[in-house]
């Protein structure tokens, strides 16, 4: 038997291992999901109904172990401004402290040789730059707590979006 057949004889091995786990892992990936989903499908159905808090259901199993589960519902948002209401509602000198800006050079190049050929036009500068406007809440925050405006405003430049609730399973000993 020469080394070919050696080597040949220990990948076709190891290819086979190696498919037969991967295999195995693929139909529990599929398994794990459809159980997952089946899961997912009755905690909404029935959490709010089941649980006391609205956040947590506490489960107790019945039978050797006599396991008990705590099922937390977990449902980020993510919130959208309206940047142009929001300027309108906070008083003038704040709005730097809320509304920040972000420049983000498109084009070094360009904008070094315009540099070298100074003339500096600041429009004509900006051509080179990409301004991304974003809101610090915290700051947000400090205004409404100090009354510098008013809550109800603020809610109404903003937009607010749910996804859909995740829930994490522990077990308590």
């Amino acid at each position: 038997m020469g080394k070919k057949d050696n080597y040949l004889s220990i990948a076709i091995g190891i290819v086979k291992e190696y498919y037969e786990h991967k295999y195995s892992i693929d139909s529990l990936k599929i398994e794990f999901d459809d159980v997952k989903e089946k899961f997912s499908k009755i905690m909404n159905m029935c959490f709010d109904d089941i649980s006391d808090d609205g956040k947590h259901i506490f489960i107790e199993s019945e039978g050797i172990d006599d396991d008990k589960f705590v099922v937390t519902r977990i449902i980020s948002s993510k919130v959208t401004w309206d940047i142009n209401k929001l300027k309108k509602v906070i008083p003038k000198k704040y709005r730097k402290s809320v509304v920040k800006k972000k420049y983000n050079v498109t084009d070094w190049q360009g904008m070094f040789q315009y540099l070298k050929d100074i003339g500096v036009d600041f429009d004509e500068f900006k051509k080179y730059l990409d301004c991304e406007e974003y809101v610090l809440e915290s700051s947000i925050d400090k205004l409404i707590d100090l009354g510098y405006v008013d809550s109800d405003s603020i809610k109404e430049c903003s937009i607010v979006e749910t996804k859909e609730p995740q829930y994490r399973v522990s077990k308590k000993k």
